[in-house]
């Protein structure tokens, strides 16, 4: 039986109303009783009340079944905690970033869980923190971890002097699946000033946007206040909107089938979304925030990203999964956002 099946993209803590139904969703049918439980957490989630909402929820099922094997798929970046190792049977985790093994890790998890129904092997987990060869390790290479931001007049200069193409513009200050807004318009704003053409944009966050350009419809001439509808108190940002001109060239229900090594196979959803025509620029945006990571993201709105010299995407690290393969270069654009690489910030 499924319980709940449900996502979203990393932000604020999850509220207790909404983390307690989804818990008793689950708990409901541990309660009507079956042979075991295979959940697919992510393993870094907070809410309201609890600073572990995973090795929570592990712990109620446990309270109403002792004994039901339990087995947990989890995220790459998840945050592994006593309750998460104390409460499952079998646990496994993606290997890779970006998130290529999804399917393989639930095949581990669900080798190891059926092995235990069969009475074959009785699975003892070992949960510890890092020991200190670990830590000496990263202390080590500390220099590593820190990534050297570059001004973003000097990534988009440097991306003019590039041959072929496409080259993909990564904004990865704000990545929406890393918690950032999805609607900063720094980056946009300077490669238009530098004249970036035969470029496709997006996905921009600005539901209000999107609902003038369906109201105006296909063909018809809008200008727009783009983005900049989020408030970022948190570094101090305010929303900083951009005005853009052009055409309505496309509308679209933002849905479309993952076709690149992540995900494979799952329908994605940005909500109702469109084209914004400015005439060197297509720019795509949408009603509900999802990370660019699938070539799917452009081609369901018309847009062949592999005929398009520039791609101005944003995303982290999830991206070369699906862009990686295409991209005659990569150049990182540090923009602004609460994603930042530039931790003085924080």
């Amino acid at each position: 039986a499924l319980a709940v099946a449900a996502e979203a993209a990393p932000s604020g803590p999850v509220s207790d109303e909404a983390f307690n139904k989804m818990a008793e969703d689950v708990c409901k049918v541990v309660r009507k009783g079956c042979d075991a439980l295979f959940l697919d957490l992510h393993g870094a989630m907070v809410t309201e009340s609890y600073d572990d909402g995973e090795g929570e929820l592990l712990s109620r099922v446990r309270n109403i079944a002792p004994n039901l094997p339990v087995a947990v798929a989890l995220d790459f970046h998840t945050n592994m905690s006593p309750a998460i190792a104390q409460n499952a049977t079998a646990i496994a985790g993606y290997l890779t970033y970006p998130h290529v093994d999804t399917y393989e890790c639930g095949m581990r998890c669900g080798r190891t869980l059926v092995q235990a129904l069969k009475g074959r092997v009785n699975p003892k987990i070992v949960w510890d923190k890092l020991n200190n060869d670990l830590l000496d390790m990263a202390w080590d290479r500390r220099a590593d971890f820190v990534f050297e931001v570059e001004p973003l007049s000097e990534s988009i200069s440097r991306a003019k002097t590039l041959e072929g193409g496409p080259i993909v513009l990564v904004d990865h200050e704000d990545n929406v699946f890393s918690g950032g807004t999805q609607d900063v318009m720094d980056t946009v704003a300077e490669a238009l000033a530098q004249g970036l053409s035969d470029m496709a944009v997006g996905p921009i966050w600005d539901p209000v946007s999107v609902g003038r350009m369906i109201e105006a419809g296909v063909g018809k001439e809008v200008t727009l206040l783009l983005g900049g509808k989020t408030d970022m108190p948190a570094i101090g940002l305010k929303g900083n909107p951009l005005e853009v001109h052009g055409t309505v060239r496309r509308i679209t229900d933002g849905r479309y089938t993952v076709t690149c090594p992540m995900e494979t196979g799952m329908v994605l959803n940005h909500g109702s979304s469109a084209v914004l025509d400015t005439g060197g620029v297509e720019i795509l945006v949408c009603s509900e925030r999802m990370e660019a990571f699938d070539l799917g993201v452009f081609r369901h709105a018309g847009i062949e990203p592999t005929a398009k010299r520039y791609l101005l995407i944003k995303s982290r690290h999830h991206f070369r999964a699906g862009f990686e393969p295409i991209a005659a270069h990569i150049v990182y654009l540090a923009g602004s956002g609460v994603t930042s690489s530039n931790y003085s910030l924080f």
